[in-house]
């Protein structure tokens, strides 16, 4: 009898333990404010404005994402499958901002992602295998994607 209970819950555990893996990959990306860290291996105090946070946020339920340059808003299409993250259809407010160069490139860097790897609380963009950018997972919450 308690040769049986303890393979039952041995089984339970192994059953309970892939659940918890197998879900939280992609659970993990959505609903958190990612604030930038690092574009293409240069650590990144601020671009245009030193009082906003450059930020990323993901929305699996509108399948959109949304964020901050630092000066304008941005967002637009996502597509998550597996470790494929594909940012689309990118739309951002138009201010006029100091260094407006460093936002465009910044931009065009999102554009070209086309997979990601979560690595404790940090998320890390790629094209191909080239590391794009790299975020920290913020202490705040994550602000609502627009519908855009």
């Amino acid at each position: 009898m308690k040769k049986n209970l303890f393979k039952i819950l041995a089984c339970l555990s192994v059953i309970f333990i892939a659940i918890s893996c197998s879900s939280s990959k992609n659970a993990t990306v959505y609903n958190t404010k990612w604030e930038l860290d690092e574009v293409n291996g240069v650590i990144i105090d601020y671009l245009v404005d030193p009082k906003r946070d450059i930020y990323l946020t993901f929305d699996e339920g509108k399948n959109k994402f949304g964020g901050s340059t630092g000066c304008n808003t941005i967002g637009g299409n996502l597509l998550v499958e597996g470790n494929k993250l594909i940012l689309s259809s990118m739309i951002a407010t138009k201010m006029a901002c100091k260094n407006m160069r460093a936002e465009q490139l910044y931009l065009s860097l999102l554009e070209s992602v086309d997979n990601y790897k979560l690595k404790g609380s940090r998320l890390i963009l790629y094209q191909g295998d080239k590391e794009i950018a790299s975020y920290r997972r913020s202490k705040e919450a994550a602000p609502p994607v627009a519908a855009n």
